[in-house]
């Protein structure tokens, strides 16, 4: 990791500023998440999956590493909801970025259902068609929100979206069928109301900019 990449993680781990990049970029500047409200001890930054394939007969270990990633609490409505919110900081152009982020919030989904399974399988406590799933029907997993910081000067013509990679030629008959991923991203030179950041992640975004 180069000394720009700790720099970033180090000042985007602080939870005022990691709270308000989710707080104007994804949620519109409803100050939803609350830094009080943050794990202060990030979690396990480490995404882990096993691939099996059929044709080998062989397993396969994948291992990602996300920059920063935090639980949450938000609160709205007097009802609460637990959510699992995680941060890139870009200083390049990342021309893949779509698929990058959708392993990471796809891995840690699965880290969430093998942690339940593993706590059944202690319990004993499943039958039938949940024991085979090792997962029960009133089993919950938390929603996983990962956010893109672009801190390059470069302007980003990057993909925004999974299907921003495809070909152009497909027909929407096929891309109507495709589950896309869309990327929640900040890019500095775009934003055009800086009012909605309310700590000085404001001034380091406008100096970018």
């Amino acid at each position: 990791m180069g000394k720009r990449d700790i720099i970033t993680k180090d000042y985007m781990s602080k939870p005022h500023y990691f709270a308000d990049a989710f707080n104007a970029n994804v949620f519109g500047g409803k100050q939803l998440v609350k830094p009080d409200d943050l794990m202060l001890q990030e979690k396990d930054t480490t995404e882990l999956g096993i691939i099996l394939s059929k044709e080998q007969k062989k397993q396969k270990a994948v291992q990602k590493t996300r920059d920063i990633l935090k639980k949450s609490i938000l609160m709205k409505d007097e009802k609460t909801t637990y959510l699992l919110l995680g941060i890139e900081n870009q200083s390049d152009l990342h021309y893949a970025l779509p698929v990058k982020n959708l392993v990471y919030d796809a891995l840690n989904y699965m880290r969430q259902v093998n942690e339940i399974t593993e706590m059944h399988k202690k319990k004993k406590d499943l039958k039938g068609a949940e024991f085979l799933s090792g997962f029960s029907k009133e089993d919950k997993i938390y929603p996983v929100i990962t956010l893109a910081i672009y801190f390059g000067a470069k302007e980003w013509d990057a993909p925004r979206s999974l299907k921003e990679m495809f070909p152009s030629d497909i027909e929407d008959v096929v891309l109507d069928q495709v589950e896309d991923y869309r990327l929640h991203l900040i890019v500095p030179s775009e934003i055009k109301d800086f009012s909605l950041f309310k700590t000085d992640l404001r001034k380091v975004l406008k100096y970018i900019k």
